[in-house]
């Protein structure tokens, strides 16, 4: 029976970041969260320190193929808002760190692929934060 994937992407992508996060070189693995997860305002020191990701779930597109439609093909598009407080160079390293996660694991296991799409800087909108905006597409066949 199909249902919708956009759970099982969100779940995967905070998975995803956590166990290939290369400490060594780039630091401490920044807070992760999901956006309806998230009830507070405002930042707290392990933000501050570590930086901070949070995954919002934008659409899922289902495509029908197949005789009489029997299959389908989800396109599941989330956004990762980038945050971080210290300076650019650290938020430079957590930019290329995430890119380099998600560039790498483009094949993922119960996946056809997940590609990164666009990035949005925005930090010109912020003072003492900065933050960027990366739209991620994940591919799966009937979830």
């Amino acid at each position: 029976m199909s249902t919708i994937g956009i759970y099982d992407a969100i779940d995967d992508v905070i998975d995803m970041i956590k166990s290939k996060w290369n400490t060594s070189t780039s630091g401490s693995i920044p807070r992760i969260s999901r956006i309806w997860d998230e009830k507070a305002i405002g930042f707290g020191d392990i933000e501050i320190q570590n930086g901070y990701i949070l995954i919002e779930a934008m659409d899922e597109d289902v495509k029908y193929f197949s005789l009489y439609g029997a299959d389908h093909m989800h396109t599941i598009t989330l956004t990762l808002d980038v945050r971080s407080y210290q300076n650019l160079d650290r938020h430079e390293v957590i930019m290329k760190e995430l890119a380099r996660v998600i560039k790498d694991q483009i094949r993922r296991t119960g996946f056809v692929d997940l590609r990164i799409v666009g990035t949005v800087p925005l930090s010109r909108l912020y003072r003492n934060m900065f933050r960027h905006m990366i739209r991620i597409t994940y591919r799966k066949m009937n979830p």
